[in-house]
């Protein structure tokens, strides 16, 4: 059983998340890390985003949050950070922190995972762009994303996402009113996180994080902002994902599982 995993593990499986059909844009290609708001940057994530609407009986369970604090240890601890982590270590996801890369987009092609063979395909409407922190401050490396569009939206294809992160990055004192993020799950449901980003550069980056229902995944994620001053629009770092166990893979831990309740039961 062990060397069939194994198999399935190294098969250097694809997984597409299909985002807005009939899309003719280039594909910029990017390598996922396995790190979440590393704390080799001195800035990071100062606030998670709470939960305030859920429907189609999504709740605040399915909302998700990170470590928060900046320096060399954070003030508080989330379970976002490990998650992806483990994630990575297992190729079921990984995180996006716009380094070692350039180029626009609204289709991405990430490489995730300790093997880097497995792919996940992203659609966005408004994110197009990887640029330097200017009068933004990233809270990974030096280089964010961000779109010129209200709302800003990542697609996906049902099935596949099981959790969803990513940092809003406040800006030079940038006053975006409320920033509500809002998860689609396949059930039809939704849920929404919101917190209102007025701060400077590095004093007020914002996690945004969600959670599928069990045996559901998430659709698409949007983020709104409730005024645009000045043209200003919202800058991400760091989106993070996990995705859902291949069928295969559950299936045969779900055998593996019964085979030996079997053998048990059959002992004398």
């Amino acid at each position: 059983m062990q060397t069939l995993l194994s198999k399935i593990a190294g098969a250097g499986l694809t997984v597409m998340i299909m985002g807005l059909a009939g899309s003719a844009s280039a594909t910029l290609i990017v390598n996922a890390v396995g790190v979440y708001d590393s704390l080799a940057n001195p800035n990071n994530v100062d606030y998670n985003a709470t939960y305030s609407a859920g429907t189609g009986g999504a709740t605040a369970a399915n909302v998700t949050t990170a470590s928060t604090g900046n320096g060399a240890s954070y003030t508080t601890t989330g379970p976002f950070n490990a998650a992806v982590a483990s994630a990575f270590a297992a190729d079921r996801g990984g995180v996006i922190d716009w380094e070692n890369t350039s180029g626009s987009f609204p289709d991405l092609t990430v490489k995730y995972g300790t093997s880097q063979t497995l792919t996940l395909a992203i659609t966005t409407v408004g994110p197009n762009g990887i640029g330097p922190g200017g009068v933004i401050t990233p809270i990974s490396g030096s280089q964010r994303t961000g779109g010129n569009t209200n709302p800003q939206t990542f697609n996906f294809t049902p099935g596949l996402v099981a959790q969803f992160g990513l940092t809003v990055l406040s800006r030079d004192s940038t006053d975006f009113g409320v920033v509500t993020g809002t998860a689609t799950f396949s059930g039809g449901g939704t849920v929404s996180a919101t917190r209102a980003i007025s701060e400077g550069a590095g004093v007020g980056d914002t996690f945004y994080g969600f959670v599928a229902p069990a045996g559901q995944s998430i659709t698409g994620v949007s983020f709104t902002q409730q005024f645009v001053p000045d043209g200003k629009y919202l800058i991400f770092d760091d989106v993070g994902f996990i995705i859902v166990p291949e069928p295969s893979v559950l299936w045969l831990l779900g055998s593996a599982a019964g085979l030996a309740l079997l053998r048990r039961q059959r002992k004398p």
